[in-house]
């Protein structure tokens, strides 16, 4: 009995220290990416997860170009195309 609560025990403060070490790595990688990075939370389709992706304003925009581009085209088709 006095084994097993030594065990949860040892657990518990491992746990507790691997926790304390990784904040302090993702606060001090987050001080140092603010600066040039641009953060946003978006949904993950099928998961109840979000997911933060960071990038620079230039890759940002970017990616929101080519979404733009990518709309403009299946616009542009027939609707007889789309479904194929």
């Amino acid at each position: 009995m006095k084994r097993s609560t030594l065990v949860g025990l040892l657990v518990l403060a491992l746990s507790q220290y691997a926790c304390v070490s990784t904040e302090t790595e993702s606060s001090e990688s987050l001080a140092a990416s603010a600066s040039d990075e641009v953060c946003k939370i978006t949904e993950v389709t099928g998961s109840r997860f979000k997911r933060r992706l960071c990038y620079s304003q230039a890759e940002w925009d970017a990616i929101d170009r080519a979404h733009k581009d990518k709309m403009r085209e299946i616009d542009s088709q027939p609707i007889s195309q789309r479904g194929n």
